[in-house]
C-alpha cells in the first residue's frame, strides 16, 4: 500500500470522512460507532478549512410541549376531582372540595407558571460551533459565548448540577493564568434546557477531539458524590 494512502471512518449520518481516532463526526456531531473506515488518497480528502469545523444546532420545542402537557394533565385532575365532591351534594364533601382548591390549585397553577419560566426559549435554535480558530455557543437570552484557541491552554469540564438540573461546566483558563473575565471564560451547559444530554455529550467530546489535536490540556471531571 502507498504510504500516501489515508485511513479514513465515513460517517454514517452524513457521509462525510473522519479521522479514524474520532469518535463524533466532525461535521454533524454523530456518533461514528461502527463507522466503515476507507482508505482514500489525499487529494481526495476536503482541505483543513472545511473538515475542521463542525455546527450542531437544535430546538428542544418537544420537551417544552411535554413539561406543559403534564402540568395541565395535573391541573385536569385537580379541578376533576373537586367537580366531583362539589357535586355529590354532601356538605362535608363540599367542605373538603374546598380546602381541596385551596390547597392544590396555587401549587399547581405556581406549577405551570414556573414551566413556562423555565422552558422560555425552547423553541428557539442554539448552536455550538468548534472550528480550529474558536469555539463559539449561541443560547436563546443568553450571550453569545465565544472564545479562541490562542486565548487559553487549558479546558477544564466539570459534571454538576442536582437531579432536576445537570449539565457541563465549561472552563477555559489563558495563557498567562490571570483570573480576569471569569464571566468571558466560562460558561455552564444544561441538560435539557441548552442541549439534549446526547448532544452535550458531543459536545464534551469535540471539545477533547479538537483539544487534543491543537496541543491544549483537557481535563474531564465528575461531581464527587458526597460521603454519608
Amino acid at each position: 500500500m502507498s504510504e500516501s494512502i489515508i485511513t479514513q471512518k465515513i460517517c454514517p449520518a452524513c457521509g462525510q470522512a473522519n479521522k479514524t481516532e474520532n469518535a463524533y463526526c466532525r461535521h454533524c456531531g454523530a456518533s461514528l460507532e461502527g463507522a466503515k473506515s476507507v482508505n482514500v488518497e489525499p487529494e481526495q480528502t476536503t482541505s483543513a478549512s472545511e473538515t475542521n469545523k463542525v455546527e450542531i444546532t437544535e430546538i428542544l420545542k418537544g420537551y417544552r410541549n411535554s413539561y406543559l402537557c403534564c402540568m395541565f394533565i395535573m391541573l385536569g385532575i385537580v379541578l376533576s376531582m373537586i367537580f366531583l365532591l362539589l357535586s355529590t351534594g354532601n356538605v362535608g364533601a363540599a367542605f373538603g372540595a374546598v380546602l381541596l382548591s385551596i390547597m392544590l390549585l396555587p401549587v399547581v397553577f405556581g406549577g405551570i407558571i414556573y414551566v413556562l419560566w423555565y422552558t422560555a426559549g425552547m423553541d428557539k435554535p442554539r448552536t455550538f460551533f468548534i472550528s480550529d480558530q474558536e469555539v463559539k455557543i449561541m443560547l436563546p437570552k443568553k450571550p453569545v459565548f465565544q472564545i479562541f484557541w490562542s486565548d487559553f491552554k487549558t479546558i477544564q469540564i466539570r459534571k454538576r448540577g442536582t437531579t432536576n438540573r445537570t449539565g457541563y461546566s465549561l472552563n477555559f483558563f489563558s495563557n498567562d493564568g490571570s483570573k480576569r473575565d471569569k464571566s468571558k471564560r466560562r460558561i455552564y451547559i444544561e441538560w435539557r434546557r441548552d442541549f439534549k444530554k446526547d448532544t452535550a455529550k458531543k459536545i464534551r467530546s469535540l471539545l477533547e477531539q479538537y483539544a487534543n489535536r491543537l496541543n491544549k490540556e483537557y481535563i474531564w471531571r465528575r461531581k464527587k458524590k458526597k460521603k454519608k
